[in-house]
């Protein structure tokens, strides 16, 4: 699935526990660093849009205080380590047809995969066992700042 230069990739569509051991994920479609790298796990599915307060209290309470960690590996073997977690919803879920919101887990700063690093494997977990409804990894281009 594509949105506007976006590259989106469903790694596992069943749902499943995550726990500190993780779980290594792959995928058979390519899944290419465009500059802005993400992993994510869908926390809930059918769930509309509505004012930000409500859904970061949603958010936090779905995420039952787990802290969630991926480590991408590149088909160079070199591996990325992304730990900052944030919510992500979409209209038009990447792993169930319906509204879903996740928990995405990117680089602190700015993404220090090179863009085209094509991704092997993503390897997910965390601290704390976690129900999810599935994963999928992400990718966008870097958007440009203001020119000044």
């Amino acid at each position: 699935m594509q949105f506007a230069g976006w590259e989106t990739v469903a790694l596992s569509s069943e749902p499943f526990e995550l726990d500190p051991q993780g779980r290594t994920l792959t995928s058979k479609d390519q899944m290419k660093a465009l500059g802005i790298s993400n992993a994510c796990v869908v926390l809930k599915a059918n769930y509309p849009l509505g004012p930000q307060a409500q859904m970061d209290r949603d958010f936090e309470s779905l995420l039952q205080g787990a802290k969630v960690s991926a480590l991408l590996t590149a088909d160079n073997g070199q591996e990325y380590q992304l730990d900052s977690v944030g919510q992500a919803w979409a209209m038009h879920g990447a792993i169930t047809s319906s509204e879903e919101l996740s928990a995405c887990v990117s680089c602190a700063c700015e993404s220090k995969i090179p863009d085209g690093t094509v991704i092997k494997s993503v390897h997910i977990k965390s601290d704390k066992p976690l129900p999810v409804l599935g994963a999928y990894w992400q990718s966008m281009p870097k958007l440009d700042g203001p020119e000044g």
